[in-house]
């Protein structure tokens, strides 16, 4: 299944709290507190999309604050 589920990313040096949203649910789900680390990140997409049925697209969002850009 296609479809595009948005994932808010609140970012600081020690977790990443990690939230996903989808247009046709309208409910965030999947809440999730991970290390600050990019293999994290993989796995949670990944489970997300095995979650969903597969063929899912990610659209990740961030504010900086003090980290800058560099995620």
């Amino acid at each position: 299944m296609n479809s595009i589920t948005y994932i808010g990313m609140d970012v600081h040096t020690t977790n990443y709290t990690l939230c996903a949203f989808t247009l046709q649910t309208q409910t965030p789900f999947f809440e999730l507190q991970i290390r600050p680390e990019f293999e994290e990140l993989k796995k949670y997409l990944a489970n997300l999309d095995h979650i969903q049925g597969g063929g899912s697209y990610f659209v990740c969002g961030y504010e900086p604050g003090c980290l800058g850009y560099s995620l």
